[in-house]
C-alpha cells in the first residue's frame, strides 16, 4: 500500500533531515508523550480498585513502543493537512510503499476507551493506535516498533516518490509575491536542491496543486 508522510521544508535543518529521510530511508520515531494529541495515550482505567499496579505495567508497555505516523491517499488530498504538516505548501509528501502489515490503521472513537488492565501489553497497543474523531482527518496508520534502546530512526517500507507545492503558482503576480516573501523564496531555493538530490535518487518528483478544494499530482499535461 502506498502512504504519505508530510515534511515542511523551511530551513537549513528541514532540507538535512529530509535528505537524510530520501538517502537512507530511515524515518525518525518518537515516543507517545511526544507526540502532538493532547489525549496521546490517554484511556479510562476500569479496574483500579482490583490491580492498580497494571497502570505502571501498560504505561511500561506504552512506553517501549517508537511510533511513526503516516497518512493514506485520502489525507494526502486533504489542503488541511499539506498546511499543518507541510508548512502550507511549503513542504513536501514523501510516498512510501510498505507492507500492509507492516503498519496499523489508527482507529476513531467518539469518547476514550476503557481497559481493566488484564493485559497490558495487548492494551497498549491499543491505546497507541485508537485516537479521538477530531483527529479523523487524518487518515492515519503508524509503524509501531517495540524497542528499548536509544535508537529512533528505523527503515520504514520503500521511498517511492516525492511531491511538492507549489504556492501561488500562475496567479498573475507570481513573482511579486515570491519576490516580497523571504520565506517562499527561502523554499524554492531548499525545494530545487532537494529535488536534484531525489532525482539523483531516481526518485519520481510531482508537483501538487490545489482543484477543486482538493490536492492533487499533476501530470505532464498540467505543465
Amino acid at each position: 500500500m502506498k502512504l504519505y508522510k508530510f515534511r515542511p521544508l523551511a530551513n537549513k535543518d528541514d532540507f538535512e533531515r529530509l535528505k537524510g529521510i530520501l538517502e537512507t530511508g530511515e524515518f525518525h520515531c518518537s515516543k507517545f508523550t511526544e507526540l502532538n494529541d493532547p489525549m496521546e495515550g490517554v484511556y479510562n482505567f476500569s479496574d483500579y480498585d482490583n490491580r492498580p499496579e497494571a497502570i505502571g505495567l501498560i504505561l511500561g508497555a506504552k512506553a517501549s513502543y517508537k511510533i511513526c505516523s503516516f497518512s493514506d491517499e485520502k489525507a494526502f488530498s486533504d489542503p488541511k493537512m499539506w498546511g499543518y504538516y507541510a508548512n502550507g505548501f511549503r513542504g513536501v509528501g514523501v510516498e512510501i510503499e510498505v507492507c500492509r502489515e507492516e503498519v496499523e490503521e489508527i482507529n476513531y472513537e467518539d469518547d476514550v476507551l476503557s481497559f481493566p488492565g488484564l493485559n497490558p501489553d495487548e492494551e497498549a497497543k491499543k491505546i497507541l493506535t485508537t485516537k479521538l474523531l477530531p483527529w479523523g482527518h487524518e487518515y492515519e496508520y503508524r509503524f509501531l516498533k517495540k524497542d528499548y534502546t536509544n535508537n529512533r530512526k528505523f527503515k520504514i517500507g520503500k521511498i517511492t516518490a516525492l511531491y511538492y507545492g507549489s504556492p501561488y503558482e500562475k496567479t498573475i503576480n507570481e513573482n511579486d509575491i515570491i519576490e516580497n516573501r523571504s520565506a517562499l523564496k527561502k523554499y524554492i531555493e531548499l525545494k530545487d536542491n532537494i529535488l536534484l538530490i531525489a532525482k539523483e535518487l531516481g526518485l519520481n518528483c510531482v508537483k501538487v496543486k490545489i482543484e477543486k478544494c482538493k490536492v492533487v499530482k499533476k501530470t505532464v499535461l498540467d505543465e
